[in-house]
């Protein structure tokens, strides 16, 4: 059954959040960030993103193994397998700490994240761009058994830009016309030769 529930939090505390988790994520950020002492990844807000998004739906997601996400624009680059479900235990703590302390951990510390509590750990995650998608990808789906041509792929275009989210920036065009030069500034696609 339908459940549904609010979460009281201003849209400028979730976005912080999300991009704390976010940035300290993503090694390619904190490489470009070493001088401003990103630190680890935040522990912290991944468990309160939890407690927030997911926590309050506990009780009905016993025996679910599956979970289908269509995040908005503000959760679209949070990456939903790295949140935390339990701010318990040694290893979080110390993770807390070193975050805490806006340093990088050593390679000892860096072990202490297998013992966390990841989402991912609990759930296979899918993430669509809106509920309909579910629709057309089941349909899709049966077209393609039905299907006697080999599948054409095309993907993995060379792009000059650099996504600092999942999806990238994408181009408003309703009917205009795109230059070649606007379409080679957006972000890669990282993973889209693997996908096809």
């Amino acid at each position: 059954a339908p459940v549904y529930r609010d979460s009281k939090i201003k849209g400028s505390d979730l976005m912080d959040k999300v991009a704390s988790v976010r940035i300290t994520a993503d090694q390619r950020w904190n490489r470009l960030l070493s001088a401003a002492r990103v630190g680890a990844f935040d522990v912290v807000r991944a468990h309160e993103l939890y407690q927030l998004l997911l926590a309050p739906f506990e009780p009905h997601l016993a025996g679910v193994r599956h979970l289908i996400i269509v995040p908005d624009d503000v959760l679209l680059g949070l990456p939903f397998g790295a949140l935390i479900t339990k701010a318990e235990g040694e290893s979080y703590w110390k993770l807390a700490a070193i975050d805490q302390e806006r340093r990088w951990p050593t390679p000892e510390e860096v072990m202490e994240y297998r013992k966390l509590p990841w989402l991912m750990q609990n759930y296979a995650i899918t993430m669509l761009p809106s509920a309909t998608a579910l629709r057309a990808l089941r349909h899709s789906r049966r077209l393609l058994q039905s299907a006697r041509e080999p599948l054409i792929g095309f993907g993995d275009p060379v792009l000059d830009g650099w996504a600092q989210a999942r999806g990238g920036s994408m181009l408003a065009t309703r009917g205009a016309a795109v230059s070649v030069a606007d379409l080679r500034r957006l972000g890669n696609l990282p993973g889209t030769k693997d996908e096809l």
